[in-house]
């Protein structure tokens, strides 16, 4: 957080006329240079900064502005994954996250993943990260086990154990 030092009331102007809006002298959250900031805009924020420079410094991670805590989705390509904010991780991408099924697999093995190991997931729900729905392999194997699932499909279908819904766009059981 930040140290209010001092308040003064400014008047700004408006289409409608003026209005009274306050200012207040803050100290900026790195170097803790006196800062004059809106209180409007610091209702909403965490940390202040003298200078964009100030700002940005350290804003990364856990004292970003849109940090959402140690557990997050991912959303985008990979969706559906619980990702895990552990920047001191060797894995950890450039924001410091890293999906959770790697970590709850090396606590179990005792050490870190190699760089050909996969974590499958059994049932195939990637927000599924109980230890009994992961499975440990390497690249061919992790491969192999997406061609079965993938050959199984037709025959599912066949038989009318699973259908395709053309409105929603997935897979349903019969």
């Amino acid at each position: 957080m930040f140290n209010i030092l001092r308040s003064k009331i400014v008047k700004r102007r408006y289409k409608d006329g003026f209005t009274n809006n306050y200012k207040d002298l803050v100290e900026c959250s790195n170097c803790g240079k006196p800062t004059w900031k809106w209180r409007s805009n610091l209702r909403h924020q965490k940390r202040v900064g003298c200078s964009k420079k100030c700002t940005s410094k350290n804003a990364s991670g856990i004292n970003s502005w849109n940090f959402a805590g140690d557990r997050a989705f991912k959303r985008g390509k990979k969706d559906g994954y619980i990702m895990f904010y552990k920047p001191d991780h060797p894995a950890a991408n450039r924001t410091g996250r890293l999906p959770e099924h790697r970590l709850i697999m090396e606590r179990r093995i005792g050490r870190y993943l190699k760089k050909g190991e996969f974590v499958h997931h059994v049932n195939g729900l990637k927000s599924d990260n109980r230890i009994e729905n992961l499975f440990l392999c390497n690249s061919f194997q992790h491969l192999k086990l997406h061609q079965d699932i993938e050959a199984f499909l037709p025959d599912l279908m066949r038989r009318n154990i699973i259908g395709f819904n053309h409105k929603t766009g997935r897979y349903t059981l019969l």
